[in-house]
């Protein structure tokens, strides 16, 4: 054990040498994840992976880490060397922003209206399950392709070459909103289709144009 793995571990080395590594062990990982892995180096592998450990004090810590054996004269495994480095925060951010990617996906899944994220380039990249029920896609389906090139949105006879807002919001920059007087018409999967009331939103990453965010609602029965 270097002086870095006994700094981590807050343990002198003459408390670690002699010692089975499950004394670091902090109870996270099932026992298939540790089955996985001796699998692997127990056949002259080398495995790579992400394991929590847990000090003598009870801080819980992560690394990435290599596990390679060295053979013996037999050619069978008879020590294993395992190089880590620690990434504590980046588990750490990751964990935060798998919270708040659920937190968002609560929010999406229940607002009670459509919503679908177009990239810079009109390709669909996320639709909620209200979209997916009022479109009669799913995302596996529209994901990636140009949403013009299978003829989502269209507008009603009487608009048309009015230019789709979704594009023109890319354009400009700005909001655009629609109230369902537009006679903006959403094409479902089966060929029908449906006014809605729309509000289309560009969004920027390092001040570049990224895409943009429709929200939309059936209007037909207020349209009635």
């Amino acid at each position: 054990a270097n002086d870095l793995f006994c700094q981590i571990n807050d343990m002198p080395r003459e408390a670690l040498l002699g010692k089975n590594h499950r004394i670091l062990a902090s109870g996270v990982h099932p026992p298939e994840f540790f089955t996985e892995m001796w699998a692997t180096i127990t056949q002259r592998e080398t495995w790579h992976g992400e394991i929590c450990n847990r000090t003598p004090a009870g801080r819980f810590y992560w690394v990435a880490a290599t596990i390679t054996p060295l053979m013996g004269p037999d050619g069978l495994p008879q020590q294993y060397v395992s190089a880590r480095t620690e990434i504590t925060a980046q588990k750490k951010l990751e964990q935060a922003l798998g919270r708040e990617r659920h937190f968002l996906a609560n929010i999406t899944r229940h607002i009670g209206k459509g919503i679908l994220v177009l990239d810079k380039d009109e390709h669909c990249t996320f639709l909620n399950p209200e979209a997916e029920r009022l479109l009669g896609w799913n995302l596996e389906q529209l994901q990636g392709h140009i949403l013009h090139d299978k003829v989502y949105l269209c507008h009603s006879e009487g608009s048309q070459g009015v230019e789709c807002p979704v594009c023109r919001s890319y354009r400009t920059g700005e909001v655009v909103k629609l109230d369902g007087q537009d006679d903006l018409l959403l094409k479902r999967q089966d060929g029908l289709s449906f006014p809605a009331a729309m509000t289309v939103s560009p969004f920027f990453e390092d001040g570049q144009l990224a895409g943009s965010v429709a929200v939309f609602h059936d209007i037909t029965e207020s349209k009635r």
